[in-house]
């Protein structure tokens, strides 16, 4: 028994050895025999270092924004309860007066049935932010001053705080990211080691051989859904140009006749959009102005993209109740819907909380792929 023990130990050693000798006599040969791994390798490296601080700011707020929404829910009072719609919109209501008056509210998206009212004032130093839940229980009041701390995130990520001109540098270095993947895989599958050699580095070599090693098999697990994730992040940047380009534009009421608001009131118009459609929930409200006299009322069916927010809308006559028209995300065409799940697939939030948790998981390997990366890059240096 010790005898076979002894024999698997040596077994298991001498593969651990072999496959240390592979991965460096594949690095030999890529620096002396393969100019074109060579090249590869030299886009590869200096790509990730000139993009690296971008990249890193991307990984690190998406982290953080993955869960924003219930984390700050979870923060301030009250759990979730059912929809009251006479008690919400009464309590809407309520919030306005001759100096204030509400301009919509929707769903917080952490904790179901809890709306953020947005109260503009005159003067201006009326304006809030008022969270109610769906019992019309007033939760919590930011004035028009506060910043949360994911809105200030979601800036950052989204635009660097450059406005139009980050929004472009996001997307550019998203597709830099994207093709840098390519780069990286290219280099990784070259050379005529065992899959499951790549894929299970061994323990066995120096140091910067094994960092090497254990970089490319973490590379190797989950390049496809980050790329997936990555690059529907960039479509999400540029989607307005896409969906010029496959003529999908997203579908609007035409712009009614201006004039007085009616007296139809938000129960109303709530529930005329519910019964529409039973399955769906309440999601955001827009308030008729004068300029356009449509209350817009806005819900999620069952099966569309977004976890929290849909994109079913419900357009109401102020004055008559009538409805004007609806907005079916469900019966768009194919190229409508496909680009509607740009930003759901990007945040994960297409597959719940599964996919949610499968994004978080990305950006960890994101950060732990700059940073071994990084360290790769050092250790040559010396």
């Amino acid at each position: 028994m010790s005898e076979r023990i002894f024999s698997i130990l040596i077994e298991y050693h001498i593969n651990e050895m072999i496959s240390s000798f592979l991965i460096k006599r594949e690095m030999t040969q890529s620096k002396s025999k393969r100019p074109g791994s060579q090249a590869i390798l030299r886009v590869h490296k200096w790509l990730s270092l000139a993009a690296l601080a971008i990249w890193l700011v991307q990984a690190g707020t998406g982290l953080l924004l993955t869960f924003h929404r219930e984390i700050g829910d979870r923060l301030i009072a009250g759990g979730a309860v059912p929809l009251n719609v006479p008690l919400l919109s009464q309590r809407v209501e309520a919030l306005q007066d001759d100096a204030v008056y509400v301009r919509s509210f929707i769903s917080t998206g952490g904790i179901r049935e809890r709306y953020k009212v947005t109260l503009i004032g005159t003067p201006e130093d009326l304006s809030r932010d008022v969270l109610v839940d769906g019992q019309g229980r007033l939760l919590h009041s930011f004035d028009k001053e506060s910043r949360t701390w994911a809105g200030t995130l979601v800036t950052l990520h989204e635009s660097l705080f450059a406005g139009e001109v980050g929004r472009w540098i996001v997307g550019i270095s998203g597709l830099l990211l994207f093709s840098n993947l390519g780069l990286g895989v290219s280099l990784a599958v070259r050379g005529k080691m065992k899959w499951h050699d790549r894929l299970v580095p061994g323990r066995f070599g120096k140091l910067k051989l094994r960092m090497f090693a254990w970089h490319r098999a973490i590379g190797l697990w989950a390049v496809v859904p980050a790329a997936i994730i990555i690059l529907a992040g960039v479509f999400s940047v540029f989607e307005d140009g896409i969906r010029r380009f496959l003529s999908a534009p997203v579908s609007e009421l035409a712009a009614p006749r201006a004039g007085p608001v009616g007296g139809v009131m938000l129960e109303d118009a709530i529930s005329t959009s519910l019964h529409l459609y039973a399955q769906a929930r309440l999601v955001a409200v827009t308030f008729p102005t004068d300029e356009r006299p449509v209350w817009s009322v806005r819900l999620r069916q069952p099966g569309e993209g977004y976890e929290s927010f849909g994109r079913t809308t419900v357009y109401i006559d102020s004055t008559s109740g009538k409805v004007l028209g609806t907005l079916d995300p469900m019966r768009d065409r194919f190229t409508q819907r496909m680009v509607d799940l740009f930003y759901p697939v990007h945040t994960g939030e297409v597959f719940g909380i599964a996919g949610r948790l499968l994004v978080f998981a990305t950006g960890s390997w994101l950060v732990v792929m700059l940073g071994t990366g990084l360290l790769l890059f050092s250790s040559r240096r010396r």
